[in-house]
């Protein structure tokens, strides 16, 4: 079966992490007998106007046997100049020539201006892909679904599935780790700063500088209080870079050159990824910002610490149960509730690990069900033919 796959493939590591866990179970619950074309969706951006949704576009795609978008952020509804009020931007009239069966995959749903033009635009997009007969619609575990039924009638979320993200059901080859030294119990540390206006508002560059603050003030105060910790910080995107550096401006010397190191930053397919997830195997705990950082931490066994403040992020951890892990970092006394969330976990720690294995399970009871649905969707049409 030949895929032709939709995504981005080289901007974010967690993107990889994603797509990795859906190859697994199309192999698992579909056919193992699969190749893959990797169309990255970046090249359509206006911003990078590498190519366009155009007719070359769709023989592209009706050259495979199935169509895969995502998953990822794509039903990210902002853009006025699209026809969808995404970044597949498409005409309708096109978007019906594909004659192949098509999966929206866990896409992600985010209204960001509230823009009605743009909300109208997406929702008849969308209303046209459900009257295709061989189409599946699914949105990721992370409140997509709730967004989506504030601006979709009844009749449509009856044809949108929510299914769990890709990224439970990732894998990793196993890796020496130059990074990871021996005899310690690593602490895996993954920052961000590029959605901090999301996160922060209009107070957004305060607020950050506050939060770098009591941050390092909380690594210090870790590594003090165990020599056997190291922390190995873990970049996904560049500007997680500057993030790290930002903090470590922050820390003593002598923590920063005997009990830090920072992991290389592996965008595109140098690896797919499977570094990064293998140090997320490795750590004794992770504390993620990060969407995909967290779920490969979980995916892993790795019990977590989440110190975030996308409200979808945290919607994600209250839909697996474990939102008693997240620190919302738009709250102060960051330092000291992430201390005693660290001690909580330490002290917890195998009801930790029990809380991930409880969380996979569920995750692949909800995965198996779905991909019967992709499975029936791709041997109706072999029949048909």
């Amino acid at each position: 079966m030949k895929i032709i796959h939709l995504a981005s493939f080289n901007g974010n590591v967690g993107d990889m992490i994603n797509h990795i866990g859906f190859y697994n179970n199309i192999r698992k619950y579909v056919t193992s007998d699969i190749t893959i074309k990797q169309i990255e969706i970046r090249n359509y951006y206006r911003s990078w106007n590498e190519a366009a949704f155009d007719q070359n576009f769709i023989d592209m795609v009706n050259d495979g046997d199935l169509f895969v978008v995502g998953g990822g952020d794509f039903f990210r509804i902002e853009w006025d100049y699209s026809l969808t009020g995404t970044t597949f931007n498409i005409q309708n009239e096109l978007f019906d020539k594909i004659n192949i069966p098509i999966v929206f995959n866990a896409v992600g749903v985010d209204i960001i201006d509230g823009n009605e033009k743009n909300i109208v635009k997406f929702r008849t997009f969308l209303e046209n892909c459900a009257r295709k007969q061989r189409c599946i619609i699914s949105v990721r575990n992370d409140g997509s679904y709730d967004i989506l039924k504030g601006i979709c009638t009844n009749e449509l979320m009856k044809k949108i599935l929510k299914v769990p993200d890709g990224g439970f059901f990732t894998s990793a080859n196993y890796y020496e780790h130059i990074e990871i030294p021996e005899n310690k119990k690593m602490i895996a540390l993954n920052i961000t700063k590029d959605r901090n206006d999301e996160v922060w508002g209009n107070d957004a560059d305060k607020s950050y500088v506050d939060f770098v603050e009591e941050l390092a003030n909380y690594i210090s105060l870790l590594l003090t209080s165990n020599k056997e910790y190291y922390i190995v910080f873990v970049p996904h995107i560049l500007s997680d870079i500057e993030a790290i550096y930002d903090v470590l401006r922050k820390i003593k010397g002598v923590l920063i050159t005997t009990r830090v190191s920072i992991a290389p930053l592996l965008n595109g397919d140098i690896t797919t990824a499977e570094y990064i997830t293998d140090i997320y195997r490795k750590a004794y705990f992770s504390i993620c910002m990060r969407y995909h950082a967290n779920i490969s931490s979980i995916a892993m066994g790795t019990p977590t610490i989440a110190p975030i403040g996308i409200d979808k992020h945290i919607a994600l951890y209250k839909d697996i149960g474990l939102k008693n892990r997240v620190v919302d970092i738009r709250t102060g006394k960051i330092c000291e509730r992430l201390m005693e969330k660290t001690d909580e976990l330490i002290n917890d720690y195998d009801g930790f690990l029990n809380e991930n294995k409880r969380v996979i399970c569920e995750m692949e009871k909800e995965c198996k069900k779905y991909f019967e649905q992709i499975n029936k969707l791709v041997q109706d049409t072999q029949n048909m033919i």
